[in-house]
């Protein structure tokens, strides 16, 4: 940069000895001349001493990956800086566009943000935003078990009874990959998202979550049967039930189950299974009854 502009200089005092222009004389002979080639030469040495404090003060440096967040533009623009010339420096984005953004703009006009390193790796700072109808440890659980977030820091940023927002750490080591990991990121929050709401089960204002392999399946039978024969029964089939609510005329059951497999049949032929049970203690029940009322004829 200083050997460019020290030919620049060089140049225009060759070009003006030419023509015998006096830079001097111009502006001791007219003040208009002057404000006007003062406002000739005010960008081009913004843009010029921007540069030489960009390259001598360390500000910036050839290969950083920065975010520029400008008054003069309202979006932010993140990229690597491939070039820092006398009046431009070149940014690669992570879009793969390479822009010139003027040195003024970029260190008069701009806020620029370094991007923490951990190794050859560079840390990108990611919101997601999440429904609150689903625990935000459950959706953080689930999302850690996808190969895109295994060992990214996770963090739930803020609450605000509806939504709930996630915070993520992500690492890259090219600025155009930042697309790609966002991306992959934000998949895997929204499926651990679905996972979670799915293992969920609502009993009125409150709610049982269960882990991703199992299935919460609720059941009700009228109250003509004891619900602790129906429990006892169904234990002595190796089902994990529960009662789990009552009502005037129904009783509500939690099975637990496990959900590998075709969970469609599987629970087919659960409720098939308690059907049966609870079929079997009715009419145990009533011919009971019936047998008493004989006795007693």
């Amino acid at each position: 940069m200083l050997i460019r502009i020290t030919i620049y200089i060089v140049l225009l005092a060759i070009v003006l000895s030419i023509f015998h222009v006096s830079i001097a004389g111009i502006l001791a002979g007219s003040a208009v001349g002057g404000v006007v080639l003062g406002f000739a030469i005010h960008t081009f040495a913004s843009n010029l001493l921007n540069g030489i404090f960009a390259t001598s003060s360390g500000t910036m440096d050839y290969g950083d990956v920065v975010s520029v967040n400008s008054w003069i533009w309202n979006i932010a623009t993140t990229g690597k800086i491939i070039a820092i010339k006398t009046l431009f420096s070149k940014m690669l984005t992570q879009d793969g566009s390479v822009i010139n953004i003027p040195n003024s703009v970029l260190l008069g006009s701009s806020v620029l943000m370094m991007f923490a390193r951990e190794g050859d790796y560079y840390v990108y700072p990611v919101d997601t935003m999440v429904s609150a109808d689903v625990p935000m440890e459950l959706v953080i659980a689930e999302a850690k078990k996808a190969e895109a977030l295994r060992d990214v820091d996770v963090y739930i940023q803020s609450r605000n009874g509806l939504n709930n927002t996630l915070h993520m750490l992500l690492r890259f080591r090219e600025v155009t990959e930042i697309n790609a990991i966002i991306n992959a990121a934000n998949k895997a929050v929204d499926a651990a998202y679905w996972r979670a709401k799915n293992g969920i089960t609502l009993f009125g204002q409150s709610y049982i979550a269960g882990s991703g392999d199992v299935y919460n399946l609720l059941v009700s039978f009228p109250m003509d049967v004891e619900s602790g024969n129906i429990i006892t029964a169904a234990q002595a089939e190796h089902l994990d039930i529960y009662l789990v609510g009552k009502s005037n005329v129904m009783n509500t059951f939690l099975v637990k189950l496990c959900s590998s497999g075709a969970i469609e049949k599987h629970l087919s032929t659960i409720n098939l299974q308690l059907e049966t049970i609870y079929n079997k203690l009715k009419h145990f029940a009533e011919s009971k009854v019936a047998g008493i009322t004989e006795k007693s004829s």
